[in-house]
């Protein structure tokens, strides 16, 4: 595997690898226990994230609202079977649930975050331009003439609530 980004420092956040380790596989099993099939099928796995391509992150995050997820942003990335390259600068996160806030009213003020965002990174033509000039990995590939738009996708991440007891989960 080819060190080709720079991840942003959650691991600082938590204190060790080990939590992010674990934040990260509790954010997979949100993802799969809640997301549609048809959603999951789409997505592009990159490590231990689910990605997707800007033509369904729209349809993701309305289907993650109609189960009651939280949206907590994402970040854009190439991801290519022997590494990723990870533009961390183009983030749309949301802000945190505030303590009284109620999960439906956080759910979607967080979509409409989400929304907001995402309007404003740029055109995938941009983010290819920009991935080639910040990657000489992107560079390479690119003057091999392989097409790096078909590389490029869109991270999620999700929020459940914490009592799944109070949590409907539609038959999907």
């Amino acid at each position: 595997m080819v060190g080709l980004g720079v991840k942003k420092p959650i691991a600082k956040l938590t204190g060790s690898l080990f939590s992010l380790g674990m934040i990260i596989l509790k954010i997979m099993e949100i993802e799969q226990k809640y997301l549609p099939t048809e959603i999951l099928k789409r997505a592009i796995l990159s490590v231990e994230e689910y990605g997707w391509k800007r033509s369904d992150i729209f349809e993701v995050v309305e289907k993650a609202i109609e189960v009651g997820l939280g949206i907590i942003g994402g970040q854009v990335q190439f991801k290519f079977p022997e590494g990723t390259c990870e533009l961390y600068w183009h983030e749309y996160d949301t802000i945190q649930r505030k303590p009284v806030e109620n999960w439906k009213k956080y759910c979607q003020r967080t979509k409409q975050e989400f929304l907001d965002k995402f309007k404003k990174i740029p055109t995938d033509l941009e983010l290819v331009e920009e991935g080639i000039n910040s990657f000489p990995f992107l560079k390479e590939k690119s003057n091999a003439d392989i097409q790096i738009e078909d590389y490029l996708i869109f991270i999620l991440y999700f929020n459940a609530p914490s009592d799944d007891k109070t949590f409907k989960l539609r038959n999907v």
